[in-house]
């Protein structure tokens, strides 16, 4: 009988397979790793081992071979392996030209500029918060040092410090980052360490031996009907042009960067429906410029999702309501002697000071939401108004969508998500209301059964 070939998974860029026949101790297992084809005949070149030991031993074994390979590869001695830390103590650049290995500060600068897997740049946002990220907590452990002298004991405790030890020297409170802003960190390095054995930057990727949990989410929670009412009701009397706001994240689940993002002209006549409807194609976000103290500006696509149009209509009320805001503006700015002669009202951002050349700032949203939110609740004692903010109104959209029998197929086009998940695990939240209703339809369904 010929052993049975069972595929097991994979570590790195090789493989695991069984090669003895189930049941037999210890168990046979082949090691596999993929090389670069022949230069002179194009031919696929694949290197092979044996291991004896269990599925997990075997998983060690895999990335301890990949490794030793790479190495070789590139010309290096493995006897200068230190096995369990993973170190090599010299390296040379490889007979192909390629570098070899790289310290992380020089590995995140070709990361930080190189495209994603959709052959697009990273977003200014994210180069900004990625960098910051980097040079605050990966640059003084790890910046000039080599990676593939970087063990995977060494991260894994570079991560207990980020979780334990306090990250402000200087001050007396004590703050330690939270598992989520490790996990950035974690996600970030190995980004990096992938990148880098993709582009044979690195001789090996420390990430093979590395188990790193992710947080588990928290529930997701939405205010109540009652308290966005309240507070919108204040906001319409006390600052309408914050209540707009408010209203577009309620009502269509819009984004901070989306909302200050707006311009008159993505508000008009849907000629599917017929209704008032608002166009979503960018968003604003502001990212810190060249000199101190400098903020730019800058306007990026929105995504739509995989079944997202973009495009959400606006009950006739609140249409009213913005044709009014509308008319109430062009006066203001007809009227004023500061106007640019460049520039056309109806062209502008709605979300302005100097009517629509410029937008706010993002967080001028949130400061004046907050301010709103405290002076509402002087009138309005309900304390479920203090917990309100645009991304909970975004919450707020999904879970009502759920409560008024929309299906999350279309929860998740509103919010122009690409997978319903998304939706699920952010933002629909529970429905006290609805359980009680579902329980008691269960009692009345058993009421009719004995009637009859």
């Amino acid at each position: 009988m010929e052993p049975e070939k069972r595929k097991r998974g994979k570590s790195g860029d090789g493989s695991l397979s069984l090669r003895s026949e189930p049941g037999v101790t210890p168990q046979v297992w082949t090691l596999r790793l993929d090389l670069m084809p022949d230069l002179d005949t194009g031919k696929r070149r694949q290197v092979a081992g044996t291991f004896k030991g269990n599925e997990r031993e075997a998983a060690v074994a895999l990335a301890d071979f990949v490794k030793l390979q790479r190495l070789k590869l590139h010309g290096n001695d493995p006897s200068e392996l230190r096995d369990g830390s993973t170190l090599v103590k010299s390296t040379r650049p490889s007979a192909s030209g390629t570098i070899g290995d790289l310290t992380w500060d020089d590995l995140f600068e070709k990361w930080i500029i190189s495209p994603g897997k959709n052959l697009k740049r990273k977003a200014d946002t994210t180069q900004y918060q990625e960098r910051k990220r980097y040079e605050r907590h990966v640059r003084p452990s790890f910046g000039k040092r080599l990676v593939s002298t970087t063990g995977h004991i060494e991260i894994q405790e570079f991560y207990d410090r980020l979780l334990s030890v306090s990250q402000r020297q200087d001050s007396e409170d004590e703050f330690v980052l939270s598992h989520t802003s490790v996990t950035r960190v974690h996600q970030l390095m190995r980004a990096m360490c992938k990148f880098g054995v993709r582009r044979d930057l690195i001789l090996h990727n420390p990430y093979e031996r590395i188990s790193f949990s992710v947080r588990k989410l928290p529930v997701p929670v939405a205010p109540e009907l009652a308290a966005v009412g309240q507070l919108l009701s204040w906001l319409s009397s006390n600052d309408p042009l914050l209540y707009f706001a408010a209203r577009l994240a309620a009502e269509c689940g819009l984004r901070r960067s989306e909302i200050i993002g707006l311009r008159w002209g993505a508000v008009g006549q849907d000629g599917l429906t017929g209704l008032k409807s608002v166009a979503v194609s960018s968003g604003v976000v502001v990212v810190p410029g060249r000199k101190k103290n400098e903020a730019r500006y800058v306007t990026t696509e929105t995504k739509t999702g995989r079944r997202g149009s973009g495009v959400l209509g606006i009950d006739d009320e609140f249409a009213k309501q913005i044709d009014k805001m509308w008319y109430q503006g062009m006066e203001e700015w007809f009227a004023s002697p500061n106007k640019s002669p460049d520039h056309k009202f109806g062209d502008g951002y709605i979300f302005s000071d100097d009517f629509g050349e410029t937008c706010w700032h993002p967080d001028t949203l949130t400061a004046r939401l907050k301010r709103g939110r405290e002076r509402a609740l002087e009138q309005h004692p309900y304390g479920a108004i203090l917990e309100i903010t645009f991304k909970s109104l975004r919450a707020y959209t999904a879970t009502r969508l759920q409560g008024l029998g929309f299906s999350a197929i279309t929860a998740t086009a509103v919010l122009r998500h690409e997978h319903n998940a998304t939706a699920e695990k952010y933002y629909i939240a529970g429905n006290a209301a609805q359980e009680r209703l579902a329980t008691v339809a269960v009692g009345e369904e058993l009421n009719r059964y004995f009637d009859e």
